[in-house]
This record gives structure tokens, sequence and C-alpha cells, in this order.
């Protein structure tokens, strides 16, 4: 219990510290934007090329976890998509952003601290992986969901092309690519330059923690309760249930791998999904809502996850 108090009380410390130099004002809205951008245009980019950059090739191209990563997203996509068309009579728009958040967990801002606290860089190819297939198959899917609705084949096609455009210019992807370029065609980077992506990438995870707890100033929970409660449901319990039975049974993946990514598809639901909310003007206060109650209810979630795998 010591090891999992002693990974776990920094990290969710540091949401606090967020929320209450938020709450107090010392920290505002704009600053929580520069934050947010901060990491995701730099820090976590940076990190994720440094990290896959030093990684050997034949680590990176494990196709039986990739593919099983793959199923368990498009698996707990399709359940959710389902769930919000059937049980809440969701249109097709609003139904992909139910599942949306149900199916995009936290990894970048809190997956990553939490992963390297817990079990070092030796995690570090899982983690990568499972933030890449998520990011490509998750978002690539529910942003086709969301603006194909009611179009002809044609704008269909459009749309798809400029999704699969539109992540190619991800500077979190972008980082990993080239990450994977390096890595692939055996590069040692200078010492100098090492060391300056060692500084930036050691900053991703505080400058993370303390944004996710900036972003949820001023969040309520107007959502119905048995709405909420079904995505929670889904994000908490059968997205990283089913990660598990994929990865521990069907493909015996080693448990190295297997234990962080079913740690990080435990995980609450992404600010992302908010902010794609935000942009379509679909579903923000349910959205809001659900990484409110996952991220805070993360804070006995993972704790007990962490003392069943450590």
């Amino acid at each position: 219990m010591n090891d999992v108090l002693t990974i776990t009380f920094p990290l969710f410390s540091l949401v606090l510290i967020g929320y209450l130099f938020g709450k107090t004002e010392v920290l505002s809205s704009t600053n929580a934007k520069a934050l947010n951008d901060y990491v995701y245009y730099i820090a976590l980019p940076v990190l994720l090329f440094y990290q896959t950059a030093k990684t050997p090739l034949s680590e990176l191209l494990n196709y039986p976890f990739i593919l099983a990563i793959l199923l368990s997203n498009l698996a707990i996509l399709a359940i959710s998509f389902w769930a919000g068309k059937v049980f809440f009579k969701h249109s097709t728009q609003v139904a992909s952003v139910y599942a949306f958040s149900a199916s995009f967990p936290n990894v970048g801002f809190m997956g990553i601290p939490l992963i390297f606290a817990a079990f070092g860089e030796q995690a570090t190819v899982p983690t990568v992986l499972t933030l890449i297939i998520g990011n490509i198959v998750v978002l690539s899917l529910v942003v086709i969901l969301l603006e194909s609705g009611g179009k002809s084949v044609t704008s269909r096609y459009t749309i798809i092309n400029h999704s699969l455009l539109s992540l190619l210019k991800n500077p979190v992807i972008m980082g990993a690519i080239l990450g994977f370029l390096v890595a692939w065609q055996g590069i040692t980077m200078p010492i100098a330059v090492n060391n300056l992506l060692q500084m930036i990438s050691q900053s991703t995870a505080p400058i993370a923690l303390i944004a996710i707890g900036l972003s949820m100033i001023g969040l309520g929970v107007q959502i119905k309760l048995n709405e909420l409660f079904s995505l929670v449901f889904l994000k908490l319990l059968i997205f990283p249930l089913v990660t598990f039975l994929l990865l521990s049974y069907l493909f015996e993946i080693k448990k190295e791998w297997a234990v962080p990514a079913i740690l990080l598809s435990a995980l609450p639901t992404g600010t992302l999904v908010y902010i794609i909310c935000q942009q379509h003007d679909l579903y923000i206060k349910e959205s809001s809502a659900v990484f409110l109650v996952t991220t805070l209810l993360s804070v006995i979630s993972i704790p007990l996850l962490l003392y069943i795998y450590l």
C-alpha cells in the first residue's frame, strides 16, 4: 500500500494544486490554456519523440499487442456508440461524442505521468503505442461520425480524407512518428540535443497534472444521472475489463506490457473530449460532467488498480 501511496500522492497533489491555484485565481483561464498548449504542442510531442527514438524498432513493432489495443479501442467505441443510440436515443452525432466520452482516456496528461511513476521507462513502448492507437482510431472515427451525419457520399469521402490529414498534423502523433523514424534509421542524437529533449520531457508530468486541476474550475454536473452512470460504468469498468480480457487471455500479452495498457484504459475521460464537444457545440455540459466525475473517481479507482497489480 505504501508503494501505491508513493506513486499516486504526488500525482493527485499536483492536480489539487492546479485546482486550488485556479480557484483562488492565482492562475487564470488564460494560464490554463497556456499550460494545456505547452503540454499538447511542445512537451508531450517531445516526450514521445525522445522515448520512442531511443527504443529498438523490434520492440515498437509488437504486432499482437498493437492488434489487441486496436480491438479493445474499437470494441469500447462500438459498445458505447450502440448504447448511446439504443438506450438514450441519441442522434449519430451525439452518440459519437457519447462514445468518445467512454472510450478516450486521459493518457497524455495523466496516463504518462502515472505509468512512468509506477513502472519507469520500461513501460515506454506500451504507453506510446496505446496513446498512438487511441488517437488514430478513436479520434479519427469520432470526427468522421460527427462531421458526416446527413452528408452525401462524396462529402463523406472528403471528410474522411480531411480527418486523416488532420491526424498527420496532430503534434502528439507527429512526435511519435518522428521518433519511430529515428529508431528505424538507428540515429544517435548528440548529447546536447539529448539533454535538451530530456529537460523538456521531464516538464511534461507536473505541468500536465496542474493543467488538469485548472481545467476542472467552473465545471458542473449537468447531465441525467442514468446517462452519467452509464458513461462512468463504461469508462472506468468496461473499457479496462475489455482490455484485460483481450491482452491477458485472447492474446496472452506479457504482464510488463499488459498492465500499463490496462491501467491506461482505466483512466478518466480525456480533456480533448470536452474540447471537441465545444468545437461542434454538442454534448458540452454532459462531456464536462463526465470529465469531472471520472477524474474525481480516479482518486479511488487508480490506487485500487495499482494495489492489485503492483
